[in-house]
């Protein structure tokens, strides 16, 4: 098992900047994660969550949950020189989730990795979450 850590991400995407997600908490299956490069307030932040835990039968169930927020564009300021702190206008999030048998290898366990790292890479994959269209 590793220790709770920094886990620093490369972006690579237009105007946006690489994210580090830096440990808020741990408890117990659970381990919390926020980045604080792309904003100053807490609310725009980043958000990572992973999760592993134990089920009945031999299955073992890992949840990896992204949330990063979007902020509203802040206007001018009024005629007082008063600007409005700027408020979260929506959240996109990913919500992965893994069914491991406990009877899966590690090589088994780094095939699925493999494939779901390429599956995400993919030309497919990716025109569905760009252009939120259809497969095919």
């Amino acid at each position: 098992m590793s220790a709770i850590s920094p886990i620093p991400l490369n972006n690579g995407v237009g105007n946006y900047p690489d994210l580090t997600f830096d440990p808020q908490s741990s408890s117990g299956p659970a381990a919390l994660y926020q980045s604080s490069d792309l904003n100053d307030t807490i609310d725009g932040r980043p958000s990572l969550k992973i999760q592993a835990e134990r089920k009945q039968g031999g299955l073992n169930k890992v949840r990896i949950v992204v949330t990063v927020p979007f902020m509203e564009t802040v206007g001018n300021a009024s005629a007082s020189g008063y600007v409005a702190a700027p408020k979260v206008a929506y959240y996109m999030r990913s919500d992965v989730v893994l069914m491991l048998p406990s009877r899966s290898t590690d090589d088994q366990r780094a095939y699925l990795l493999s494939t779901i790292r390429s599956l995400l890479d993919s030309a497919v994959v990716s025109g569905v979450v760009q252009d939120v269209a259809t497969p095919y």
